[in-house]
């Protein structure tokens, strides 16, 4: 199968939008992930803009998207 992996970057209200996107095989798989690096990002974003930033993960018709709300000012 081809991956296709889209980014997307927007400014709204003072914040950055980040939008990282790609396809997956929607077959069932014996390998799962752990989420190891939505834990990480989520606890860096925290120690560098505590409760300004957020971190949002959505699976929805066979793309995976994860989107970082990231202040435009620090």
């Amino acid at each position: 199968e081809v991956v296709s992996i889209k980014t997307k970057v927007s400014c709204k209200d003072g914040y950055l939008e980040i939008i990282i996107s790609n396809n997956y095989d929607l077959t069932p798989s014996s390998v799962k992930g752990t989420g190891t690096g939505v834990s990480n990002v989520t606890r860096r974003l925290n120690l560098v803009y505590g409760n300004r930033a957020s971190i949002k993960t959505t699976k929805e018709n066979g793309i995976y998207s994860v989107t970082l709300f990231i202040p435009a000012e620090v």
